[in-house]
Parts: C-alpha cells; structure tokens; sequence
C-alpha cells in the first residue's frame, strides 16, 4: 500500500470494493438470528394472524440456549457497537485489525527477497512495532493475547518460509529466535503494567456443554457458506481429487483415502461425536481442509500466493478457536459464559477479514473462468446470506435507539443523556440532571486520580456512577464485575460494601474518619441516591459534627461534595 501511495498507481476500484467488503463483514454484518426473527413474524402475521412483534436485537446476542447449561454470549461486533458498552472486547478490536495489517505488511515483505540476512531493517521495524501493539492488547483485553501471540508467530513463520523457500534447522532456528524477541518485547513495553497485575483466570478447564451444530451454523452461517462455496468453485488445482476424470488410483492415494475413510467413521461414530460434539468435527475437517490449502501455497512464491497463504492462516485461527471452545473454557468461567464470548468475537473478525477475501475472489474467479451453473449457485447462496447478515443492522438499529431513557440527537457525549433523564430505583426517583452538573463540575476542576467516596447498590442499578463517568477511583466498582474479576477476593469486597455504609452511615466520627484514611478517599459525594440509601442521621454529620475535617467544594440542589482536608 505504501508502495502504491508512493509511487502515485491508483488503487484499483476491485481494490476498494474488497475493502469496503471486509468493512461490512467485520463492523456490519449480522448473524442470521435477524432474517429469522423476520421470517418468522411474516409466517406469525400471514398464517397465523399474529400481531407483528417488535423486533428483539438482544436475543441475537444469545444465541445457545437454554441457560444453564452454557450461559454462552454471543455478541458480534456490530452489536457489541450498537450496545455501546464501552468494554475491553470493544476497545481492543482497532488495535487486533492494526496487528493484521502489520502481520501481512510482514508476510508480503518476503516477495522478491535474494539476501539471507539475519534480519533487514523493514522487518525489524515491524517486529518491533507489532511487539508494541501486541503488548498493548494484552493490556486492554488479556483474552485476545493467546490468539494474536500465536498469529503473530505463524506470521514469523510464513515470512521465513517464503525468503528461504522451504523449511530447514536455519529457518526454524530464525523463527525461533524472532518470535521470542517479538514476545520479549511485547512484555517490555508495558513492564510497569504486568508486574502489578493479577490474573486470577489463567489456565484451562473440560468444558461443560457443547454448541449445537444449528446454533454455530445460525452465528456463522455467512461466512461458512462462503468458504465452502470458495473451495467448490476453485476445486480445480489445489485438492488432489477434484478432477475425477484424470485421477488415477496409486497405492500412496489408496492409503490417504483409508486413512480419511476411517477418520470420519470415527467421528461421526457414537465415541468420536461423544468426545468431540458436532461443531467440533466441522471445524476439524474446515480446519483439514484450510492447512491442506496452506501448504499448497507454501510451494509456490508468487506474489498472490502470500497473500492467499496469510488470508487462510487467519481463517485457520478462526476454526481453530470454534474447536478449542469445544473442548476446553477458561477455569472459573461461569459454564461458558465469558469462553464464548471472547473467542468467538475473534473468531468473528478474522472470519469477516478472510471471507472478504474469498468472496471477492471467488467473485472474479466466476466473472472471468467459470461457466459452471453449480459455482454461480454457490456463489448466489453465499451472497444471499449476507443480505440475511446485513437485515439485523437494519432492523436492529431503530430499535436499540429507542432504548434508551430520552430521544436526544446524536452526540460524543456519554453523559449528555443524564440532562433531562430521571432513573426510578426501587427506593425512588432520582434527577440525573443534579449527578450531570455535578459531573461535568469533577471532570473540569479536580485534577489527577483522587478516590471519590459514592454509594454501593445493588447490581443493574444506578450505582457507582461517579467512577464511571469521571473515571475516578471509587472504594468499590460494581459488584458482579467485581466478583467475576477478583473470585477469590469476595471477603473483601464484602468487607468494602459494609465500610461503605459504615463511612455514610454511622455517627461515629471517628469511625468515619478511620475508615476514610484506610481508603485514602481525597472526596466524598452525597447525591440524591446516597439520600435513598443511606439514613439521613448518618448523613447529617457531614454538615455538621466533621466540619473541619472536610470542606464543601461544590453543591447544588441535590448533591453536595466534601473534600477531605
């Protein structure tokens, strides 16, 4: 791309369709629980006479019911964007997209290269670079870490292997090396950050339930139907049988086929699909397939076959990711909650980038070769599912907006809704607008990370706000987040909760003061929800009996905050 900038070629309109492509397929596109929901309120009105239901954009986000067993979520990143929840998962995808361009800027780097070199100057500057952004990810969203480490490896591997044409002790000793130096770094460049972390969620567990080959074919039914229609329609060339009318039978083919033959009777026999589950054995034989296609690539050293060999390393990761979410999840995790979740999001992008790809070139492959009725069927199915892909976005859109506690034009501001918005708790109503100046006053007048004293609730309520929307520390965070990110620290966050009412609540101002120095709470804030939570007896003491202790530095009709002298 640089290249082309440089020189002033202009990028192909081709070019910029498969790009646009992989845009839709990664940020867009849906799953086929949307053209399902709609099908099915046609058949409800036509047949049965049923009003037309609204349509559910959170049930697309389950997808593997019932719960228990499994608990799985299933969001995609076009949900994950509309939800608008701004989480790790969300965060990290820019940076993994920005790894892939790296990881492939890598790959291609190989073309045309005659000297052996350890290491040339434009291949150290992407190792270096991709070790900065890999650590980075590790640091936003530890769960993306295993697969992009391993990308980025394989990468290391397919750069060796097409410089040196073929692999050798010298080529694996190479990879070695760099991919040690590409971890080294990684881990360098946000020491400060891994020293003082705690993991408690690191090693890997039996699952506890299998997915259901309907549900993994409603969640990825877009892109499996592209990648199988991709390997019909260019059959010719790369499988060793699929030109049956020149085939002939050696005894080197005749054990290959025995070998296949008896694997898939095991699989598809009672202890093979008991030890692996349905999905499982699809990824598997996709997975077959893919690596097959990969090291077909590997003999040859044109330009496009880097491309190709890369494209398909992704999507080998993909498959690679639905089997292992088979077999094994994250100790701790709650069934599979969190197991699916994460490396099925991933599992997502690198599915859309890769069959952007085989889309698109199945697309030309069919414009200029074929004439065969079956390919252009294929190919019709496959663009067929994605215009069922795209009916969620469309649907889902409208209705998610409509969620929400006020109609408002578009903004950046996260808070702006708080303005004219009132949340009713179940101890009574509360004017966001008295919490949104107040905020909008933190957010411009106290500077560096002060800990900021606010009431604790129940989960799903309104709750630890202040820390959200300043980014403030706060005593406690939300408690099921909580819970799920320290599982062995529950005593403590018992203990927080209980110190929390205790600081509000209790007329013992010494208490009160032994309390706010062990947190270190530099402000204390009393809104309307403190007054709902806490008794007015204990709050009372803070315009009274602490004063000198603390000083007010901001107040309006329903908040009040102290600073802590």
């Amino acid at each position: 791309m640089l290249k082309r900038v440089k020189s002033n070629r202009p990028i192909t309109w081709a070019a910029t369709l498969a790009g646009l492509t992989a845009m839709m397929f990664v940020c867009l596109l849906g799953n086929l629980d949307g053209a399902a929901q709609i099908l099915s309120g046609i058949w409800d009105k036509l047949i049965n006479g049923s009003a037309w239901m609204s349509f559910d954009y959170w049930k697309s986000s389950r997808m593997m019911p019932p719960d228990p067993p499994g608990f799985e979520v299933t969001e995609f990143p076009f949900f994950t964007f509309l939800f608008a929840d701004l989480h790790p998962h969300l965060i990290s995808i820019p940076f993994t997209l920005l790894l892939l361009g790296i990881m492939l800027a890598l790959v291609v780097s190989s073309v045309g290269k005659t000297s052996r070199k350890m290491i040339s100057a434009n291949e150290a500057l992407l190792i270096i670079t991709m070790a900065i952004v890999l650590g980075s990810v590790r640091v936003i969203n530890a769960w993306d870490f295993p697969t992009y480490f391993v990308l980025g490896c394989s990468s290391l591997m397919l750069h060796e292997l097409f410089v040196h044409g073929g692999a050798g002790i010298v080529v694996v000793g190479r990879w070695l090396l760099k991919a040690l130096i590409l971890y080294l770094l990684s881990f360098l460049a946000f020491m400060p950050f891994y020293t003082n972390y705690e993991n408690f969620y690191s090693s890997l567990e039996p699952t506890t339930n299998k997915t259901d080959l309907g549900q993994a074919g409603m969640i990825l039914g877009v892109f499996l139907t592209i990648l199988i229609s991709y390997f019909f329609i260019n059959r010719k060339g790369i499988y060793p049988f699929s030109d049956m009318k020149t085939i002939s039978i050696t005894p080197r083919r005749a054990l290959y086929i025995v070998l296949i033959a008896m694997l898939v009777g095991y699989l598809v026999s009672g202890p093979g699909k008991a030890l692996l589950g349905n999905t499982a054995m699809v990824a598997l034989f996709i997975m077959g397939a893919i690596g097959y296609t990969v090291i077909s690539l590997l003999k040859k050293f044109d330009y496009e076959a880097k491309y190709r060999a890369f494209n398909f390393l992704i999507l080998l990761m993909a498959f690679a990711i639905i089997f292992g979410v088979e077999i094994v999840r994250i100790t701790g995790d709650i069934d599979r909650m969190n197991t699916v979740f994460k490396f099925y999001l991933q599992a997502w992008v690198l599915l859309g980038i890769g069959c952007s790809y085989l889309f698109w070139h199945s697309f030309y492959k069919i414009k200029r070769e074929s004439k065969n009725k079956i390919d252009k069927l294929g190919f019709l199915a496959s663009t067929l599912l994605i215009c069922c892909g795209i009916i969620y976005p469309i649907f889902a859109t409208p209705v998610r907006i409509d969620d929400r506690f006020i109609q408002a034009s578009p903004t950046l501001d996260g808070k702006a809704y708080m303005a004219d918005s009132v949340y009713v708790d179940q101890k009574g109503e509360v004017d966001l607008s008295f919490d949104y100046e107040a905020i909008t006053w933190m957010n411009k007048n106290l500077l560096g990370t002060p800990v900021v004293l606010e009431a604790n609730t129940p989960m799903y309520r309104w709750g630890s706000r202040i820390s959200v929307y300043t980014g403030f520390p706060t005593i406690l965070g939300w408690k099921w987040h909580q819970e799920q990110q320290r599982m062995n620290k529950h005593s403590e966050i018992q203990r927080r909760i209980l110190d929390i009412s205790t600081i509000y609540e209790t007329k013992n101002i010494e208490k009160a003061i032994t309390l706010i120095k062990k947190y270190e709470v530099e402000y204390i804030y009393i809104g309307r929800l403190e007054k709902l939570y806490y008794s007015s007896e204990g709050l009372n003491k803070f315009q009274s009996e602490m004063k000198g202790v603390i000083e007010t530095v901001y107040s309006n009709k329903e908040v009040e905050i102290y600073k802590v002298n």
